[in-house]
């Protein structure tokens, strides 16, 4: 489906999910989505990119599943997803911006696609503590 806005709707668990296929980039989703399982391509465009605030607020979303090929988390991305217990984190990442996943109190497991010293050089912004408090699984295949 084909927005006005020329963002397209992708139906995952619970909603859609909004993705700029000019940005590759995933702008936002239905505060009734669930399990937000993004492809690592949405009409044959890399989704490259977690937009700020796309999720932010998300009382809904328990978890979060992206897609290889996934290169930034943006700020507030995440911020203050009070039922996210668990997210689903690509090696291709090279950063996660400020408060991404902040306020994301139930967050108990981060399942890393990587190593842990892939982890641990991951350039992380502040105010994310929420992840460094979940359990960490590294070298992890969805």
């Amino acid at each position: 489906e084909q927005l006005a806005s020329g963002h397209i709707a992708y139906p995952t668990d619970g909603g859609n999910l909004y993705f700029d296929p000019d940005t590759g980039c995933v702008v936002a989703a239905d505060l009734s989505v669930r399990n937000a399982v993004i492809p690592a391509e949405i009409n044959g465009i890399p989704v490259t990119s977690i937009g700020q605030r796309a999720f932010m607020e998300h009382a809904n979303l328990q978890s979060a599943v992206l897609p290889n090929g996934l290169t930034t988390i943006e700020a507030w991305a995440f911020w203050d997803c009070d039922s996210l217990q668990s997210v689903y984190l690509p090696d291709t990442l090279t950063g996660i911006a400020y408060r991404a996943f902040d306020r994301c109190w139930e967050l108990t497991d981060v399942y890393y696609e990587g190593s842990e010293r892939q982890w641990q050089r991951l350039p992380v912004a502040p105010e994310n503590d929420d992840l460094d408090l979940a359990t960490l699984h590294c070298d992890y295949r969805y």
